[in-house]
């Protein structure tokens, strides 16, 4: 390669140094807003409000949201236990997954583990098109992955630039 590229300035320097003679470079990673839509704000928050509805979270939820796969690595059952220790206190809490089911994690053994059927919602794979409404739904969001291999989630800078509390 005559190039590696990183989306994470610090990577980038901790490769320099192991490689003083490789050629390495941070190239940020853009993510724009994704709640710049057509139609504005107004638009977005409708587009919200039918996915909400779609998958069975109630208007007045507090809607904690997580996105990407959905693997052992974004620590969702760690979300999932936690979610189930206040639920009594705080009973408008609901859990929006929106991604893809990983083959190697059962993520619905972990919600019917920590009873919280009824109070988790999968989504599933969220197409690009509809994601704004989905990261509108969001009161929260959850990006927990560890262990990190250094890398920036893009998961995580599309919350940021939507605005949510991450």
């Amino acid at each position: 390669a005559r190039l590696v590229a990183v989306h994470n300035p610090l990577v980038a320097d901790l490769l320099r140094e192991a490689y003083p003679a490789a050629a390495i470079d941070a190239i940020e990673m853009g993510v724009a807003d994704p709640l710049d839509q057509p139609g504005g704000s107004a638009a977005v928050d409708q587009e919200a409000a039918r996915f909400r509805a779609a998958h069975g979270i109630p208007d007045d939820a507090v809607v904690v949201a997580a996105f990407g796969g959905l693997t052992a690595e974004k620590r969702l059952a760690p979300l999932l236990r936690a979610v189930s220790v206040v639920r009594d206190r705080v009973p408008a809490l609901h859990v929006l997954l929106a991604g893809t089911p990983a083959a190697h994690y059962d993520v619905q053994a972990d919600i019917e583990h920590w009873g919280l059927t009824g109070v988790v919602h999968v989504a599933g794979f969220v197409p690009d098109e509809t994601l704004p409404a989905a990261l509108r739904a969001a009161d929260i969001c959850a990006c927990l992955r560890w262990p990190t291999n250094r890398e920036t989630s893009a998961s995580w800078l599309r919350c940021l630039a939507a605005g949510r509390p991450t």
